[in-house]
């Protein structure tokens, strides 16, 4: 049974749930159990759960649940970082939802009324989850870095929200710094935000702007305009305000809006945080347990603060809180009265304004600045829905300051001319993975960052003898899967392994591991010749390097056609780096997975001269010129086989990289780590139908300042299977010759004696067993096509 229409956090859902219902346990029971167990355990539930018997399978899908829990929340809100920004060139038609220009239908752009919008003059889509990006800021030097801008939004409260996010690495990480923005903002709203920590002094600072809408009703949207980036000096401090809420309530009491109390209390906590900020007090929306179902309450200053001080000219609200509620429920604001009612200037849900998976206390600083001159009154409101329910909404060392401070602006967009350099999430019209393909030789690629961008599967063509059999695991389904074949990129300046597999993968000890996919950047596709290239751009501080992914197919015919496959490393920093590479190959022929592995010499004629086969997990190491080739056959002797170049095309082929070492090895061994983690000698034979690879290692070589480092080769499926003859065959001291009849074939056979032979279908289904006699022997096969006659040490292909 397949599932591949599962996405990932329903396929989670529907695991938990199914545990849930057989085994009469609780939702954090199951989580729990995923987050401990190994994936081969997971694996065994999946099986029983979604009827799926193959058991590869059933570990693609427990590696997916287990990577889904322990890195997100499968029932809440997952991911705080914005879809990865790759660009495609060539591979489709090419879309955003953010979009640059006029609107005039609804906000009515500032300025020369031009800015970005979700959706210009209309509504934003259901189930968008996309991002504007601003261009990379210098922002060196620079640590009280404040980002300005107005915003204008109508959206769905509760469900469609919109984020504002930092990168310091040129976006390959983002730190959320304020959101979710959701309902009716009443207008455009001026918005000042002090960037953390993380975003301040680097060269490589972006802002993203990232909105999110559910399945169902839309609204205008989320419009930014005025975008500002500067540097406050600051030359003096006023407080206005101070509490640490130590022996007294900081004049702050509680007010019941509608519904339930939270309820808003003052003291000790003995839940949530379990402890204060600063002290030992705080106000939480419940000391000791879980805030009330329908709860809208908020604790009001009772007296107006006046924000207007000598010489300053920036004022702010400062606060260190706690959040843990139900996300897109339940929500805490902070809103101000400045003798109009009341409105909000902030709001924060789930897991804090950060998002961690473990709620942390959290500094904010709100911008009051717009409110300058103005006597305020405030208040922490919070509402609750009618089910489910955590610690809530914790506050801490509550001030309010004037500032006096000089500004420099880093950078400032106002979109009139232009569309400042900013980008958006593309959406792409295509299958994935993408094909590649010569009719004879095919290659998939994943290139979506929704999918398994960057991991890669192959098969032979429709135009090939033995056409559409899987050269790569992945390739034999409908629709096509690459997930199971993937690179390594390994930089021994950070001892990182960077993997395009899309999970989890156990480094040797010494190194980490990280996924390549979040530095994805551009994916060419050259269909004209049959090429595509992925390119990542790893800048993170540590390491600074370009990634270049090539799989491209060359020849005319089944014997000429290469599959070639290329991985570039461009050193990018100021000093000489050493950079490895792994490519991990998950080999398969045919529907039942039974691969037999050889090491092979080369001959023109496209026979070989193999070693025995492969039978046990083993390492070569060194390479010696004189082995040439992998074969990975689906028999032996075979009736289909593919040859992996490992030193050179027979000697006559140049471009291929020799590998230090390789290994035959079981996939399940390979497909779990970052590199080498030994040979132990396992049963890797053709009757165990054990799932195998081949790996290919290319040790860490030293690379200059931008300078590069070249690995590649092809592999191949040539239609010759041994050295033999199509036709006729010679074996000791008899032969036997193949005649193509009008209703079958003419087998000769010159010994004296019987000689049993089986007769069988390109895919290996046997159709007769026949005892061959001297002489002519007429064998009735109606149907024409490509059959295996196999004797006792031999095997002939006949074509009719």
């Amino acid at each position: 049974m397949m599932i591949w229409l599962f996405l990932y956090s329903d396929l989670t859902e529907k695991f938990i749930y199914k545990y849930i219902k057989t085994y009469n346990v609780s939702y954090d029971e199951v989580v729990n159990f995923i987050r401990n167990s190994k994936v081969e355990v997971i694996s065994s539930y999946v099986q029983e759960f979604f009827n799926i018997s193959p058991q590869k399978e059933a570990y693609h899908y427990a590696e997916l649940i287990k990577d889904d829990v322990s890195n997100n929340n499968p029932n809440k809100n997952k991911d705080n970082n914005p879809k990865i920004n790759v660009s495609y060139v060539g591979c489709g038609a090419v879309s955003s939802k953010w979009q640059w220009g006029n609107d005039n239908g609804g906000p009515s752009c500032t300025g020369a009324n031009r800015c970005w919008g979700t959706i210009l003059n209309g509504n934003y889509l259901p189930d968008m989850d996309d991002t504007l990006y601003s261009p990379v800021i210098n922002a060196a030097g620079y640590n009280n870095i404040v980002l300005k801008f107005r915003q204008w939004y109508d959206t769905e409260n509760g469900f469609d929200q919109g984020f504002v996010l930092c990168s310091n690495n040129g976006g390959s990480t983002w730190y959320q710094v304020a959101g979710p923005y959701q309902g009716n903002s009443g207008g455009w709203i001026n918005t000042t935000i002090n960037l953390p920590s993380q975003c301040q002094n680097t060269s490589q600072l972006r802002i993203a702007f990232r909105f999110k809408s559910d399945g169902s009703i839309q609204y205008y949207g989320w419009y930014i305009d005025d975008v500002v980036v500067e540097n406050q000096n600051i030359l003096g401090t006023t407080i206005l305000y101070s509490s640490s809420f130590e022996g007294n309530n900081g004049d702050l009491n509680p007010v019941l809006i509608s519904g339930s109390p939270a309820p808003w209390q003052s003291g000790v906590p003995t839940s949530g945080p379990n402890s204060a900020y600063h002290g030992s007090e705080v106000w939480a929306t419940n000391l000791s347990g879980n805030y009330n179902n329908s709860a809208n309450e908020a604790i009001e200053k009772q007296s107006a603060i006046n924000l207007n001080c000598p010489g300053c000219n920036n004022y702010y609200m400062r606060f260190y809180h706690y959040v843990h509620t139900e996300t897109n429920y339940d929500t805490a604001f902070v809103e101000l009265n400045t003798g109009a009612g009341w409105f909000k200037v902030a709001s924060y849900m789930g897991n804090g304004s950060s998002g961690p998976l473990t709620p942390i206390w959290q500094l904010v600083q709100i911008s009051l600045s717009p409110y300058s001159g103005n006597s305020i009154r405030f208040r922490f409101r919070f509402r609750s829905d009618a089910s489910i329910n955590y610690p809530g909404w914790y506050i801490d060392s509550l001030s309010i300051i004037g500032v006096n401070a000089t500004t420099t602006t880093i950078a400032s967009y106002d979109f009139n001319a232009n569309d400042g350099g900013w980008t958006a999430t593309q959406s792409i019209n295509l299958s994935d993975p993408y094909q590649l393909t010569n009719s004879y030789l095919e290659w998939y690629v994943d290139i979506l960052s929704a999918n398994d961008l960057g991991t890669y599967t192959a098969r032979t063509g429709p135009a090939h003898p033995f056409g559409i059999i899987s050269i790569l695991y992945g390739a034999q389904f409908s629709p096509v899967s690459a997930w199971s074949s993937w690179t390594t990129i390994r930089s021994l300046a950070t001892m990182t392994d960077y993997i395009t597999k899309n999970g989890t993968a156990t480094p040797p000890p010494g190194f980490s591991s990280t996924q390549l996919k979040p530095y994805a950047s551009t994916v060419i596709c050259e269909n004209a010749i049959s090429r595509l290239t992925i390119v990542y751009n790893v800048n993170n501080g540590s390491d600074n390097f370009i990634v270049k992914e090539v799989f491209w197919i060359t020849g005319n015919d089944a014997n000429s056609s290469r599959l070639w496959h290329k991985t570039i490393i461009k050193n990018n920093s100021s000093i000489p780096k050493y950079y490895g590479v792994r490519w991990e190959y998950d080999t398969h022929v045919g529907s039942y997975d039974k691969p037999a592995h050889f090491r092979c010499d080369y001959y023109p004629s496209l026979t070989l001269n193999c070693s025995p086969q492969i039978t046990t997990e083993q390492t070569v190491n060194p390479i010696t010129n004189t082995f040439d080739f992998l074969r990975e056959s689906n028999s032996n002797p075979p009736s289909a086989y593919h040859l992996f170049a490992v030193y050179a095309d027979g000697g006559s082929q140049t471009g291929v990289t020799p590998p230090d070492f390789v290994q035959h090895i079981r996939w399940l061994d390979a497909h779990s780590y970052t590199w080498d983690q030994g040979v132990n000698g396992e049963d890797i034979s053709l009757s165990t139908g054990l799932d195998n690879a081949f790996n290919y290692f290319f040790n860490p070589k030293l690379v200059n300042p931008n300078d590069s480092i070249i690995f590649q080769h092809f592999i191949g499926s040539p239609i010759n299977p041994t050295p033999i003859n199509y036709n006729e065959i010679k074996v000791g001291s008899y032969r036997v010759k193949v005649y193509k009849t009008i209703d079958g074939f003419n087998i000769y056979y010159d010994a004296k004696g019987e000689m049993e032979v089986s007769i069988y279908d390109i895919n290996g289904s046997i159709l007769k067993r026949v005892n061959l006699k001297s002489g002519n022997n007429y064998i009735k096969i109606q149907k024409s096509g490509v059959y295996l006659i196999k004797g006792e040490n031999w095997i002939i292909k006949a074509i009719r």
